[in-house]
Protein backbone atom coordinates (compact mmCIF):
# COMPACT_ATOMS: atom_id res chain seq x y z
CA UNK A 1 0.00 0.00 0.00
CA UNK A 2 1.44 3.97 -0.63
CA UNK A 3 1.72 6.16 1.49
CA UNK A 4 -0.71 8.48 0.79
CA UNK A 5 -3.07 5.30 0.76
CA UNK A 6 -2.22 4.41 3.98
CA UNK A 7 -2.23 7.77 5.06
CA UNK A 8 -6.02 8.13 3.82
CA UNK A 9 -7.19 4.97 6.45
CA UNK A 10 -5.93 7.05 9.51
CA UNK A 11 -8.07 8.92 11.70
CA UNK A 12 -8.80 11.12 14.96
CA UNK A 13 -11.45 10.54 17.33
CA UNK A 14 -12.03 10.61 20.97
CA UNK A 15 -10.97 7.61 22.77
CA UNK A 16 -13.23 4.75 23.78
CA UNK A 17 -12.56 3.45 27.60
CA UNK A 18 -11.05 0.26 25.96
CA UNK A 19 -8.49 2.25 24.47
CA UNK A 20 -7.23 4.36 27.28
CA UNK A 21 -4.34 2.44 28.76
CA UNK A 22 -3.33 1.34 25.14
CA UNK A 23 -3.15 5.30 24.56
CA UNK A 24 -1.40 5.82 27.74
CA UNK A 25 1.26 3.29 26.95
CA UNK A 26 1.68 5.06 23.67
CA UNK A 27 2.38 8.51 25.00
CA UNK A 28 4.22 6.95 27.91
CA UNK A 29 6.42 5.19 25.55
CA UNK A 30 7.04 8.63 23.54
CA UNK A 31 8.05 10.55 26.68
CA UNK A 32 9.95 8.20 28.18
CA UNK A 33 12.73 10.36 25.79
CA UNK A 34 11.23 13.71 26.27
CA UNK A 35 13.44 16.76 27.47
CA UNK A 36 11.95 16.62 31.10
CA UNK A 37 12.18 12.94 31.63
CA UNK A 38 15.85 12.53 30.16
CA UNK A 39 16.80 15.37 32.82
CA UNK A 40 15.25 14.32 36.18
CA UNK A 41 15.85 10.85 35.44
CA UNK A 42 19.11 8.55 35.09
CA UNK A 43 17.51 6.13 32.25
CA UNK A 44 20.80 4.29 31.58
CA UNK A 45 19.10 0.95 31.92
CA UNK A 46 16.10 -0.76 30.66
CA UNK A 47 14.91 -1.63 33.39
CA UNK A 48 14.31 2.02 34.61
CA UNK A 49 13.28 2.81 31.08
CA UNK A 50 10.19 0.23 31.48
CA UNK A 51 9.58 0.63 34.97
CA UNK A 52 8.88 4.67 34.04
CA UNK A 53 7.17 3.79 31.03
CA UNK A 54 4.62 1.59 32.92
CA UNK A 55 4.43 4.25 36.05
CA UNK A 56 3.76 7.03 33.28
CA UNK A 57 1.26 4.54 31.63
CA UNK A 58 -1.17 4.39 34.69
CA UNK A 59 -0.52 8.21 35.69
CA UNK A 60 -2.20 9.14 32.17
CA UNK A 61 -4.92 6.62 32.65
CA UNK A 62 -5.74 8.14 35.93
CA UNK A 63 -6.03 11.40 33.95
CA UNK A 64 -8.48 10.46 31.64
CA UNK A 65 -10.64 9.05 34.98
CA UNK A 66 -10.36 12.30 36.23
CA UNK A 67 -12.11 13.80 33.22
CA UNK A 68 -9.29 14.76 30.44
CA UNK A 69 -9.85 14.42 26.93
CA UNK A 70 -7.76 11.54 25.03
CA UNK A 71 -7.98 11.96 21.42
CA UNK A 72 -6.43 8.59 19.44
CA UNK A 73 -4.92 8.73 15.82
CA UNK A 74 -5.96 4.76 14.52
CA UNK A 75 -5.06 2.95 11.73
CA UNK A 76 -7.25 0.74 10.95
CA UNK A 77 -8.44 -0.43 14.60
CA UNK A 78 -4.69 0.05 15.63
CA UNK A 79 -3.92 3.07 18.11
CA UNK A 80 -0.83 5.06 16.52
CA UNK A 81 -0.91 8.27 18.53
CA UNK A 82 -2.61 10.28 20.87
CA UNK A 83 -3.15 12.96 22.85
CA UNK A 84 -4.29 14.16 26.14
CA UNK A 85 -6.11 17.54 26.97
CA UNK A 86 -7.44 19.23 30.08
CA UNK A 87 -10.01 21.47 29.52
CA UNK A 88 -11.20 23.53 32.52
CA UNK A 89 -14.59 22.64 34.20
CA UNK A 90 -14.16 18.88 33.51
CA UNK A 91 -16.08 16.89 35.09
CA UNK A 92 -13.78 13.22 36.72
CA UNK A 93 -15.23 10.19 34.93
CA UNK A 94 -14.82 8.35 38.16
CA UNK A 95 -16.27 9.42 42.35
CA UNK A 96 -13.77 11.41 43.33
CA UNK A 97 -13.35 8.85 46.57
CA UNK A 98 -11.90 5.79 43.97
CA UNK A 99 -9.65 7.99 42.16
CA UNK A 100 -7.88 8.87 45.80
CA UNK A 101 -7.61 5.27 45.89
CA UNK A 102 -6.44 4.44 42.17
CA UNK A 103 -3.97 7.26 42.96
CA UNK A 104 -2.48 5.23 46.16
CA UNK A 105 -0.55 2.81 43.53
CA UNK A 106 0.47 5.68 41.57
CA UNK A 107 2.73 7.34 44.64
CA UNK A 108 3.40 3.61 45.63
CA UNK A 109 5.22 3.39 42.02
CA UNK A 110 6.58 6.52 41.89
CA UNK A 111 8.40 5.95 45.42
CA UNK A 112 9.95 3.29 43.67
CA UNK A 113 11.71 5.56 40.91
CA UNK A 114 13.54 7.79 43.82
CA UNK A 115 16.96 6.10 43.38
CA UNK A 116 17.16 6.72 39.95
CA UNK A 117 15.53 10.93 40.10
CA UNK A 118 18.52 13.35 39.91
CA UNK A 119 17.52 15.21 42.82
CA UNK A 120 19.65 18.35 42.62
CA UNK A 121 17.80 19.16 39.42
CA UNK A 122 13.99 18.77 41.00
CA UNK A 123 13.64 22.08 42.19
CA UNK A 124 15.00 24.27 39.22
CA UNK A 125 13.11 22.04 37.09
CA UNK A 126 9.66 22.30 38.75
CA UNK A 127 10.48 26.16 39.08
CA UNK A 128 10.89 26.26 35.36
CA UNK A 129 7.12 24.30 34.94
CA UNK A 130 5.76 27.12 36.84
CA UNK A 131 3.26 28.78 34.23
CA UNK A 132 3.89 32.26 32.76
CA UNK A 133 2.11 35.33 34.43
CA UNK A 134 -0.25 37.24 32.41
CA UNK A 135 -1.04 32.99 30.86
CA UNK A 136 -4.77 33.82 29.20
CA UNK A 137 -7.54 32.54 30.54
CA UNK A 138 -10.01 30.16 30.50
CA UNK A 139 -7.33 27.96 28.91
CA UNK A 140 -7.65 24.20 27.37
CA UNK A 141 -4.07 22.42 28.25
CA UNK A 142 -2.24 19.71 26.20
CA UNK A 143 -1.30 18.12 28.22
CA UNK A 144 0.87 14.98 25.56
CA UNK A 145 0.72 14.32 22.39
CA UNK A 146 2.65 11.43 20.83
CA UNK A 147 3.05 9.39 17.95
CA UNK A 148 4.30 5.90 17.63
CA UNK A 149 8.11 6.24 16.15
CA UNK A 150 7.35 3.89 12.83
CA UNK A 151 4.45 6.30 12.43
CA UNK A 152 6.10 9.56 12.14
CA UNK A 153 6.63 11.58 10.09
CA UNK A 154 3.15 10.56 8.30
CA UNK A 155 1.09 13.71 9.44
CA UNK A 156 -0.68 11.96 12.14
CA UNK A 157 0.43 14.54 14.74
CA UNK A 158 -1.05 17.24 12.49
CA UNK A 159 -3.97 15.38 12.30
CA UNK A 160 -3.92 15.19 16.04
CA UNK A 161 -3.32 18.38 16.69
CA UNK A 162 -6.08 19.86 14.38
CA UNK A 163 -8.30 17.60 15.92
CA UNK A 164 -7.49 19.77 19.35
CA UNK A 165 -7.60 22.95 17.93
CA UNK A 166 -11.12 22.11 16.31
CA UNK A 167 -12.19 21.63 19.59
CA UNK A 168 -10.77 24.40 21.44
CA UNK A 169 -11.53 26.83 18.54
CA UNK A 170 -15.43 25.84 18.54
CA UNK A 171 -15.35 26.94 23.05
CA UNK A 172 -15.77 30.66 23.12
CA UNK A 173 -15.24 30.21 26.30
CA UNK A 174 -11.64 29.44 25.72
CA UNK A 175 -9.07 31.96 25.37
CA UNK A 176 -6.43 28.67 23.36
CA UNK A 177 -4.66 26.26 24.16
CA UNK A 178 -1.53 26.11 26.50
CA UNK A 179 1.31 23.53 26.29
CA UNK A 180 4.75 22.96 28.07
CA UNK A 181 7.74 21.32 26.05
CA UNK A 182 11.31 20.50 26.91
CA UNK A 183 12.62 19.62 23.51
CA UNK A 184 14.28 22.78 21.21
CA UNK A 185 12.54 20.48 18.72
CA UNK A 186 9.45 20.24 19.86
CA UNK A 187 9.42 23.84 20.62
CA UNK A 188 10.01 24.48 16.91
CA UNK A 189 7.11 22.24 15.57
CA UNK A 190 4.41 23.66 17.61
CA UNK A 191 5.90 27.31 16.10
CA UNK A 192 4.74 25.98 12.70
CA UNK A 193 1.35 25.27 14.02
CA UNK A 194 0.59 28.41 15.38
CA UNK A 195 1.72 28.47 19.23
CA UNK A 196 3.93 31.32 20.34
CA UNK A 197 6.70 30.90 22.72
CA UNK A 198 5.79 32.98 26.08
CA UNK A 199 8.58 31.77 28.04
CA UNK A 200 11.88 29.94 27.94
CA UNK A 201 13.33 29.12 31.05
CA UNK A 202 16.85 27.39 31.71
CA UNK A 203 17.10 24.79 33.68
CA UNK A 204 20.79 24.37 34.64
CA UNK A 205 22.64 24.54 31.79
CA UNK A 206 21.84 21.25 30.01
CA UNK A 207 17.96 22.02 30.40
CA UNK A 208 15.13 24.55 29.32
CA UNK A 209 11.65 24.73 29.53
CA UNK A 210 9.31 26.36 26.23
CA UNK A 211 5.85 27.43 27.36
CA UNK A 212 3.57 28.27 24.34
CA UNK A 213 0.27 29.14 23.53
CA UNK A 214 -1.95 29.25 20.62
CA UNK A 215 -4.71 31.34 20.58
CA UNK A 216 -8.44 30.25 19.86
CA UNK A 217 -9.18 31.28 16.51
CA UNK A 218 -13.03 31.74 15.97
CA UNK A 219 -14.96 28.59 14.43
CA UNK A 220 -15.29 29.36 10.60
CA UNK A 221 -13.00 32.35 10.44
CA UNK A 222 -10.53 32.63 7.61
CA UNK A 223 -6.99 32.51 7.94
CA UNK A 224 -5.76 35.45 9.17
CA UNK A 225 -2.17 37.06 9.23
CA UNK A 226 1.03 35.99 10.95
CA UNK A 227 0.61 38.45 13.22
CA UNK A 228 -2.80 36.15 14.87
CA UNK A 229 -0.78 32.77 15.31
CA UNK A 230 -3.61 31.20 16.66
CA UNK A 231 -4.88 31.69 13.18
CA UNK A 232 -2.20 30.49 10.86
CA UNK A 233 -3.16 27.70 8.39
Amino acid sequence: MGTSQRGNTIRVREAQPGEILTAARVTAEAFGGEGFTRHLFDLSTPRVQERLAREITMALALKWHAGDTFLVALDGEAVIGAAVVKYPGQRPRTRRWRLLAQGVPRLVGILTLVRWVRWRRVWPTLKAKWPPKGLPKPHAVLVALAVKPEHQGKGVARRLLDAVHAQGDGAPSLSGTYLLTGDLRNRQIYARFGYELLAENPAGQSFTSYQMFRRRCAAGAPTLPSSTPGCRS
